[in-house]
């Protein structure tokens, strides 16, 4: 079974693979710069971004020697429209990004043995900063199997 490093990375790459989110940069979590990336993509990469992060955990299998968790898989997609939808701009609104991500991840086989499930979408619009963000959210199951150096 995957562990969280895992789940994310394979996110990414399935949501990077998909001809119509094509030029739209995904960032994972993962990022040092992970700020920076987001700010460059909204103001100077056509307005929209997509960021790939992990949600919360609840443990399962208590009797199983490594522990397993059910996790959240967020995928934000987050867009300036006076940018994004500018000639200029990718044009493509944050609302069809996170429809196209949520069809091409529900029930998308991660791994062997484990799907994503589609569990919600969340709308938040920043009039400050003209920013609209539909966050998605996804359940799979995961292990922590971190090396310890024991």
């Amino acid at each position: 079974m995957g562990n969280l490093d895992q789940l994310r990375a394979a996110v990414t790459r399935r949501l990077e693979s998909l001809p119509a989110l094509a030029g739209i940069p995904v960032v994972p979590e993962d990022r040092s710069n992970i700020k920076s990336e987001i700010d460059r993509a909204l103001g100077q990469a056509g307005g929209i971004v997509i960021t790939v992060s992990m949600g919360n955990a609840r443990g399962v299998a208590p009797a199983d020697p490594l522990p397993q968790a059910e996790v959240e898989v967020v995928v934000e997609c987050a867009e300036i429209p006076a940018i994004n939808r500018a000639p200029a701009g990718r044009q493509t609104p944050a609302v069809t990004a996170s429809v196209l991500a949520v069809c091409a991840l529900h029930h998308w086989p991660w791994e062997h043995g484990n799907v994503l499930t589609f569990g919600e979408t969340q709308y938040d619009r920043d009039d400050k900063t003209s920013l609209v963000i539909y966050t998605c959210i996804f359940n799979t199951r995961v292990t922590f199997d971190a090396q310890l150096g024991e």
